[in-house]
């Protein structure tokens, strides 16, 4: 018989703890895995990746059944676009039902309450839309409220980020003051960037939906981008429904130079300037006027960029 060395008795002992180590890591991985979900047709697992460039498709009848991890209360729905209704049932073991609910939503995002000991859930949709993202959760995240009758603060921010990286501070602050801030954004349409959005208001602490106008988002000068978005009446208008809609104590909007120039920062600072005193007169855009009153707003700031900056010491622990 053959008598191991020193060195390859280590080897060998080396070899069976990498094995090892695989092994464990490789079950741990099949005792995570994604939850099971079943659909009526297409691919399931373009919900379940994480990402939200793909998708799941679906059209009105049909069905998405979830088998949901024990230690989960929710259940988050990323649509690709807003809107959407369904109705949902849940299932114990024994196929009894649990919970029955209708859902219609005008979001982008749908927060579902899963009951104890549900070991099914069954969404069968009454629309066309998809599932970008599909995700299981201990918290009620994104459970987005509508936005209330009266403001306080409505800030208007260009782009998705732009209300984070130059007015950031106030928005936690505030809200955790107890007043409520609202958020609208002038441009952008991508599925990518309005996520990145509702992430980070909700993390800030914003609960009420954000106001998107979606208007085509291009780096060009106030000019061409009134003239992209459909000439500065028809644009004017928006932002004139929007304050008499959201009716807001204070508006807090952009630098008039745009911050570092850009020009959809600066035309965005400039309409808002304009439309806050087009808000209070009964005569400009009717009928908005009729559909929500008009309004004057008490206080409107303009960010100044590096101009009498005000820093803000915040953290939240």
């Amino acid at each position: 018989f053959y008598i191991l060395s020193v060195q390859e008795d280590l080897a060998l002992k080396r070899i069976a703890a990498f094995l090892l180590c695989l092994f464990l890591i490789l079950s741990f991985q099949a005792a995570t895995a994604e939850p099971a979900v079943k659909v009526s047709k297409g691919n399931p697992q373009l919900m379940l990746d994480r990402k939200i460039t793909t998708c799941w498709e679906f059209k009105e009848g049909s069905t998405a059944a979830f088998k949901p991890p024990a230690e989960k209360s929710y259940l988050l729905l990323r649509f690709k676009t807003e809107g959407c209704s369904f109705e949902y049932s849940a299932f114990d073991t024994n196929g009894n039902t649990l919970a029955e609910e209708t859902a219609v939503t005008d979001k982008i995002e749908y927060c579902l309450s899963i009951p104890e000991n549900c070991a099914e859930l069954k969404i069968t949709f009454a629309c066309s839309n998809a599932i970008c993202r599909a995700d299981f959760s201990e918290d009620f995240d994104h459970a987005w409220l509508d936005a209330p009758e009266q403001t306080d603060i409505l800030l208007i921010s260009a782009h998705q980020d732009d209300e984070v990286i130059f007015m950031g501070g106030l928005i936690p602050l505030f809200a955790d003051s107890g007043k409520t801030v609202t958020v609208a954004y002038t441009a952008g349409t991508n599925r990518t960037r309005i996520d990145e959005a509702l992430e980070g208001l909700w993390r800030v602490g914003i609960k009420h939906y954000p106001d998107f106008l979606r208007f085509a988002d291009y780096k060009r000068s106030p000019q061409e981008l009134e003239e992209i978005w459909g000439g500065h009446e028809s644009i004017l208008g928006r932002f004139v429904e929007l304050i008499r809609k959201r009716k807001p104590q204070i508006i807090v909007t952009h630098d008039i130079k745009g911050e570092y120039g850009h020009g959809a920062h600066i035309y965005t600072s400039s309409l808002v300037r304009e439309a806050v005193k087009l808000a209070a007169d009964e005569s400009a855009y009717p009928e908005s006027a009729e559909a929500y009153g008009t309004w004057e707003t008490k206080k409107l700031y303009i960010h100044l960029y590096k101009d009498n900056s005000i820093r803000l010491n915040y953290a939240k622990t």
